[in-house]
């Protein structure tokens, strides 16, 4: 007869989303790194990509090359990568026992959005430029087409037919 020696953890999890905020950010900055690996492997291949790849795969690759396309597209590869979506996998038996509290769970996963947007969103949040701040929206209403530009950091806007 074999017999196998096993031990049991407790995995105490955080009651409130403050305190759940404070654990995932301790577990994003331990052994193994994870998220901050990942935030900042995207960081580094984007900007490769981007200034040292000929123009003709960058425009395909990228395809917008506006003002803010470089941090707007620095935080979509960022926050698209299998790291940052797979919020489960990495932190597998804490999300294993939060399963069956569904309060918890939710809790947990809001925690991990947060963690990972404050990992994300500054950096091309600082890098735009003043002039990059206003965004261009174009509606199509058939025939007729009307262009409205809103400046999200002074009140100088413009629209036009």
């Amino acid at each position: 007869m074999i017999q196998y020696a096993c031990s049991v953890e407790t995995i105490s999890l955080p009651q409130s989303l403050p305190a759940a905020v404070l654990a995932e950010f301790g577990r994003a900055f331990h052994d193994p790194y994870e998220a901050p690996i990942c935030v900042g492997a995207n960081i580094v291949l984007v900007a490769l990509g981007w200034w040292l790849l000929p123009a003709s795969i960058t425009t395909w690759l990228f395809g917008y090359h506006g003002a803010h396309a470089l941090p707007l597209t620095m935080l979509s590869w960022m926050i698209a990568d299998v790291p940052a979506t797979n919020v489960i996998g990495g932190d597998a038996r804490r999300m294993s026992v939060a399963l069956s509290d569904r309060s918890t769970l939710l809790t947990l996963l809001v925690a991990k959005a947060i963690v990972l947007w404050l990992l994300t969103a500054p950096l091309p949040t600082l890098w735009f430029p003043p002039s990059a701040w206003c965004v261009s929206f174009r509606f199509t209403n058939g025939a007729s087409r009307a262009t409205a530009t809103g400046c999200l950091a002074t009140q100088q806007c413009s629209s036009g037919q």
